[in-house]
């Protein structure tokens, strides 16, 4: 029988390899190898420090695979043996998708255009483009993006993509800020500029009409109502795992429109024509994704990877594990 490790997070919140037999698949099942995977720096690592009272434990990792098809069952149509695909299943050498067609985990096929390391980006992208699509953005309009890991730096792409006149990008982080390097994207270090009246400066103390905000903490949130301008919108693009007491006086003086953008709630029909696009997008280079590769750690090193991450966050932003 074939076994499958896998990264796993325990009741103690230690990272760890788990080892289980995993069956041949059914009638209506795929078998999948892993060959490459992404972690979710905001979502793993939040896990991880036990940011998250949701979290289910013992339990896996990873929601950003590309694998290749090993075996398939007879009943199923949409897949064949030896065929690459993208999913949301999570870091393990194999693993089995009941029912192709129905899974939460949303395989698409790849075509041969996208590489294996660009493919594994494609969930980060399919979250970008929620609160794109959230934000109703129109060509012209400026965007400040708040927050400098994978999705900001995404969303940030993705308006430009649409025609957004100026996109902004506010991080902490140095490092990553200097991915914006022929994105066309401007950024500011908000760690050592004051925002408030950097966004003073830029906009003629008018705001931004739109501010996605992308970094998970409630001081952010709180960044993108006072750099919103008069009747915008502020996007709360992913989970800000803490209460927030908000400025009730700016956003009620400005009629700011907040609007949470929690991309699980799409439905599944929704979640794959996103995923289809974004491998489009990939595929022809409009969302260069390479450049936001920094480390690649062989899978059985998870947990050297994850250490990296949460010591080293000023130097690392994609990680990827290798397999095999």
């Amino acid at each position: 029988m074939k076994h499958q490790q896998a990264i796993v997070l325990n009741r103690e919140r230690k990272v760890e390899i788990e080892r289980q037999p995993i069956a041949a698949p059914g009638p209506h099942a795929i078998l999948c190898r892993t060959v490459r995977s992404l972690i979710s720096t905001g979502t793993e690592l939040g896990k991880i420090r036990g940011d998250f009272y949701w979290t289910n434990l013992p339990g896996l990792l990873g929601y950003s695979n590309v694998a290749v098809v090993e075996a398939v069952g007879s009943e199923v149509k949409d897949f064949h043996s030896q065929q690459r695909l993208y999913s949301q299943a999570p870091h393990a050498d194999f693993f089995l998708i009941d029912s192709p067609e129905a899974s939460r985990w949303v395989p698409c096929a790849l075509p041969a255009g996208i590489d294996d390391d660009a493919a594994t980006f494609i969930t980060h992208c399919a979250v970008a483009w929620y609160g794109i699509r959230k934000a109703r953005l129109q060509p012209g309009t400026p965007v400040m993006v708040i927050g400098d890991g994978l999705v900001g730096w995404l969303v940030a792409q993705l308006a430009r993509h649409c025609g957004c006149s100026e996109v902004f990008i506010a991080g902490l982080h140095d490092f990553r800020l200097a991915k914006a390097n022929g994105t066309g994207v401007m950024t500011i270090n908000s760690s050592r500029q004051n925002l408030i009246a950097f966004v003073n400066d830029v906009t003629a103390a008018k705001g931004f009409p739109v501010v996605i905000n992308t970094a998970g903490v409630a001081a952010s949130l709180i960044d993108a109502v006072s750099v919103c301008g008069v009747k915008g919108k502020v996007i709360q693009l992913g989970t800000i795992a803490e209460n927030v007491t908000l400025p009730m006086w700016d956003i009620e003086r400005k009629e700011i429109e907040i609007i949470p953008a929690f991309q699980p709630l799409d439905s599944r029909e929704e979640q794959l024509l996103a995923r289809k696009q974004m491998i489009e997008l990939v595929s022809v280079g409009k969302l260069a994704v390479a450049q936001l590769i920094t480390h690649y750690f062989d899978f059985q090193q998870a947990l050297t990877a994850y250490e990296k991450l949460l010591r080293e966050k000023d130097s690392t932003l994609g990680v990827l594990f290798t397999y095999g």
